[in-house]
């Protein structure tokens, strides 16, 4: 079968993009012929470059508009075509004779926001197709054209996939339609098995928080002001921040403004999540905007308890005072009352930690690249 993963994410790499290359990768073994189609970014990372070294055929976009002339003579062709018959930078599909195609949106809104190109081809293709879905936003698109494409890409789509019922949920809200084929996916993950890994004794009780240092999605701020307050000075806790990011001065400014110099440590960016939880008992999630952060089900299969607020898949692997505390998104004040919780349960957070591999055992699938194939090729 010819499979083409079409991925519309504006950054290189990121965590919408391990599902989609993990099944890009699996197809390749089940000997399926594979497009990969990504903007033309200078260098292709690590997992994607295998995909190419495996034999996977690329077809590289510019990350902006194609060139003035091409977009004129499109134009041009397309006032003389037929309905159905419009042209579209998306027609190497064609040419590629793909049996099935999985657009993978960092956001939910590109395909939609683009009428004229890719809802376009979306549209007028007869080429099974399937749409994943990665970000989460609280604040619905009060776009009715938006609206609509995002109803006429969903209904056509074969699956639409989420990272979480939560952004299912917040989808279904938005374009006030029930998404009969959406399926709810796991992500692949860093870690090999489910077992505790005990902490080196620093004398400290270790918090971690990891992920891309953007503060509009990750809320790395809210931590630090709900940490900067008068009982905390006195506990020997320690912040160990993983992460790189556009925002990463101006969080290391928040914590220069709070005094936190001493209770802080910036680890950059860290591949080892073993090594990470080895040296952190509890992992904090201060996510203003996030569906399904794949360090929640590492730090779970650690056996590690979580601080986070209820966001995406959080809410929904977080039990309540069971294996961690659930909060408000952006609330500096809610999200320090589920620290405190927590930390007055610290002596416990080992046995917290079991019930997050229990949680993890019961409802995560660990081979979702095979999951999300078999769905592509149905």
């Amino acid at each position: 079968m010819n499979i083409a993963f079409v991925t519309i994410n504006g950054r290189a790499w990121g965590g919408s993009e391990v599902l989609w290359t993990a099944a890009a990768k699996e197809s390749l073994k089940q000997e399926h012929k594979v497009l990969v189609s990504m903007f033309d970014f200078p260098d292709l990372p690590q997992p994607i470059q295998e995909l190419k070294d495996n034999g996977a055929a690329f077809h590289f976009r510019r990350r902006f508009y194609p060139p003035l002339l091409k977009r004129l003579n499109k134009k041009i062709s397309n006032s003389f075509a037929g309905e159905g018959k419009k042209k579209t930078y998306h027609d190497y599909l064609n040419s590629f004779g793909a049996d099935t195609i999985l657009f993978n949106l960092g956001g939910g809104e590109e395909m939609a926001s683009d009428p004229h190109d890719l809802m376009l081809f979306v549209k007028q293709t007869n080429i099974p197709f399937s749409i994943y879905c990665h970000s989460l936003s609280l604040v619905p698109v009060n776009n009715e054209q938006v609206n609509e494409n995002l109803r006429v890409s969903f209904s056509k789509a074969k699956h639409v996939f989420f990272t979480s019922n939560m952004q299912k949920e917040t989808y279904e809200h938005q374009i006030q339609m029930k998404i009969a084929n959406g399926v709810v996916m796991s992500q692949p993950l860093n870690v090999d098995t489910i077992a505790a890994v005990d902490v080196h004794d620093t004398g400290y009780y270790e918090m971690a928080m990891i992920g891309n240092m953007l503060l509009r999605h990750k809320g790395q701020d809210v931590a630090i002001k709900a940490l900067s307050g008068e009982k905390w000075r006195s506990r020997n806790f320690r912040l160990n921040i993983y992460g790189i990011g556009e925002d990463e001065q101006y969080v290391r400014k928040y914590v220069a403004y709070y005094g936190l110099q001493d209770k802080v440590v910036f680890h950059g960016f860290e591949k080892d999540m073993t090594n990470i939880w080895k040296n952190n008992h509890i992992h904090i999630i201060p996510s203003r905007q996030d569906s399904g952060p794949i360090t929640l089900f590492e730090a779970m299969c650690c056996g590690k308890p979580i601080v986070g607020t209820r966001m995406g898949a959080i809410a929904g692997y977080v039990e309540d005072n069971v294996n961690g505390y659930i909060c408000e998104p952006g609330s500096v004040v809610s999200f320090e009352e589920a620290l405190d919780k927590a930390w007055n349960r610290k002596e416990e957070w080992s046995e917290m930690g079991k019930e997050s591999m229990r949680i993890m055992k019961e409802k995560y699938d660990f081979n979702p690249a095979n999951t999300i194939l078999k769905y592509l090729v149905a």
